[in-house]
């Protein structure tokens, strides 16, 4: 059943201990080519400050180092967020969807569910959807060492993310259903779900509205 809790295996061990820490990994999910000459200016911090909390995200895995040219090392040194990093940001640092996914690449768990993201073109619902999923993984706090997501059922981690989502979007009586699930954006759901992970979903909404009828009926009889 869709409604069936994940395991929990534990929850996400480390949590921003700072403004600062969380305003550097804001400016790196939105600037592509983030470093430290780039932070110290965005942030009007001097360098030893921001060295020090960069040196506490990479070590928990929120952010990483590289050289902007790999091949070439003396290239300038700039930072990318995880998909730790990724997921906290969206979850909690109300940070620009739009700019925050152009950082998943086709290597991560997260790039097969971007395509679906991108055709939905209701941004709210958008944000909405990205928000729930990232803090359920964050949740999950499944990660190794340098920030990587290891979720083993990351498919029923997208369901519960569009189910709760769909269900919190619902309670707004302007939300349009159909522009959601409006042309490519359900072709690429398709991609991403088979038919009977999608008969889940469905299978939820039709539970979800028979047991709203039952409490309106019995909160009518009682309010009479």
């Amino acid at each position: 059943m869709l409604v069936k809790k994940l395991s929990r295996e534990k929850k996400i061990e480390n949590r921003l201990k700072s403004e600062l820490q969380e305003n550097i990994l804001k400016d790196i999910c939105k600037n592509s080519q983030s470093g430290y000459l780039s932070l110290t200016r965005n942030l009007n911090r001097d360098r030893i400050t921001i060295l020090q909390s960069v040196k506490w995200l990479i070590k928990n895995g929120f952010i990483e180092e590289k050289y902007a040219q790999p091949n070439h090392r003396k290239s300038k040194r700039i930072f990318t967020p995880t998909e730790k990093g990724l997921c906290y940001s969206i979850a909690y640092l109300d940070a620009n969807i739009d700019d925050t996914i152009k950082h998943v690449g086709g290597e991560s768990e997260l790039y097969k569910y971007k395509e679906f993201t991108n055709s939905v073109k209701d941004y709210e619902a958008r944000e909405q959807f990205m928000r729930n999923s990232a803090k359920l993984v964050l949740d999950l706090g499944n990660f190794d060492k340098r920030g990587k997501s290891i979720v083993k059922d990351d498919k029923k981690l997208f369901q519960l993310g569009l189910a709760s989502s769909l269900t919190y979007l619902t309670s707004d009586k302007n939300f349009d259903v159909e522009k959601f699930f409006k042309n490519q954006s359900m072709e690429n759901l398709k991609k991403v779900l088979t038919k009977s992970e999608l008969n889940e979903i469905k299978q939820y909404f039709s539970d979800l509205v028979k047991n709203l009828g039952l409490m309106k009926n019995s909160l009518i009889k009682e309010l009479d």
